[in-house]
């Protein structure tokens, strides 16, 4: 379920609009590269320039079809049983390999297995709960911070300089946010693996940054856009007035955040770590199926569930676990055979 007019469903339609991209890119020569000769039949008395030659030729022959180790997710396997339209992946957040457990279920049976959908989304508002109430403070805190060194940054600036410059950069916002949030990411996450069937583990790395990514760098837009809306407001009588209209338009986007977004962002990261938590703990050739985080309240959420998932596999919305857009709740649990 998303949530309407927040930026976060901007970055997340970003990120595909990148993805389809790439797809489209791949199909386009580098430049620089010798442009595609168009197999035309060539004239008897053509020049013998006129042709290339890159060897001795031979009749074409059929294309042989990809082994299953080079085909990407969501590319139908002839002779495979695959599906005649197959679904392109669209992961939001990388899927990586993790080291697989020794022994699946780590315990007589994996927990997730013997829950109804009622008792799944109880213990991931049992995980979210309890990382919104540590981490809330602490965002708080960081927030506050980076207002602050925001503000002292542009105060110090000389002349007319251009205010977005003080803002910190992407990288460095993630890295500020990842140290804040990395603890409760890895409780989240270990919870998600012991309900998956698996053993307690901290989250891998690079997780909690691309997860923190998705909240803390459409923040960070916001605050660069009215830094923009600044600038095109003036000029101003002076150094005093300038710096008013920043800490004005700099607090407000601070405090908006903080007041109506603080809450649903750390409730979305933990649960994107839970549901990952359950995911990596899945051995690989088990099938997944889609919980939604309400029960008929998102399309998308609906369209998933409708039918097991191999792992790895994407769904229909073209993700292979959660999140699948802004605001998701999701999880995924394997399917006992």
């Amino acid at each position: 379920m998303t949530r309407g007019g927040d930026p976060l469903g901007s970055l997340f339609a970003r990120i595909r609009t990148e993805v389809d991209a790439t797809e489209v890119d791949a199909a386009v020569p580098p430049a620089g590269s010798p442009a595609p000769v168009a197999e035309t039949p060539v004239a008897p008395d053509a020049a013998p320039e006129s042709v290339p030659v890159s060897g001795p030729t031979s009749a074409p022959g059929p294309e042989p079809a990809p082994t299953p180790a080079t085909v990407p997710v969501g590319a139908a396997v002839p002779g495979a049983g695959a599906e005649e339209f197959p679904i392109a992946a669209t992961e939001l957040v990388e899927v990586v390999a993790v080291e697989p457990e020794p022994r699946w279920p780590v315990f007589s049976v994996a927990e997730s297995t013997t829950l109804d959908d009622a008792a799944l989304r109880r213990r991931r508002d049992a995980a979210v709960g309890t990382a919104v109430t540590a981490l809330a403070p602490r965002v708080k805190r960081l927030l506050q911070d980076e207002q602050n060194e925001l503000l002292d940054a542009a105060r110090r600036q000389k002349g007319r300089r251009d205010p977005v410059e003080v803002v910190p950069s992407e990288a460095t916002t993630v890295a500020a946010w990842t140290a804040v949030f990395g603890p409760a990411v890895d409780e989240a996450y270990g919870a998600g693996r012991a309900l998956g069937g698996g053993r307690t583990r901290p989250a891998p790395p690079g997780l909690t940054a691309q997860l923190v990514a998705l909240v803390a760098v459409p923040l960070r837009d916001r605050i660069v856009a009215a830094l923009q809306e600044v600038t095109r407001d003036g000029p101003f009588a002076g150094a005093p007035e300038r710096q008013r209209a920043v800490a004005g338009a700099v607090g407000a986007r601070y405090r908006e955040w903080r007041s109506q977004e603080l809450d649903a962002a750390v409730g979305d990261v933990t649960a994107w770590a839970f549901a990952r938590g359950i995911f990596d703990a899945t051995p690989e050739g088990m099938r997944l199926r889609w919980v939604p985080a309400e029960e008929q309240q998102c399309p998308d959420a609906d369209d998933n569930a409708l039918e097991p998932t191999g792992r790895g596999r994407p769904f229909p919305t073209g993700q292979s676990c959660p999140p699948a857009h802004a605001g998701c709740r999701c999880l995924v649990v394997p399917v006992p055979d």
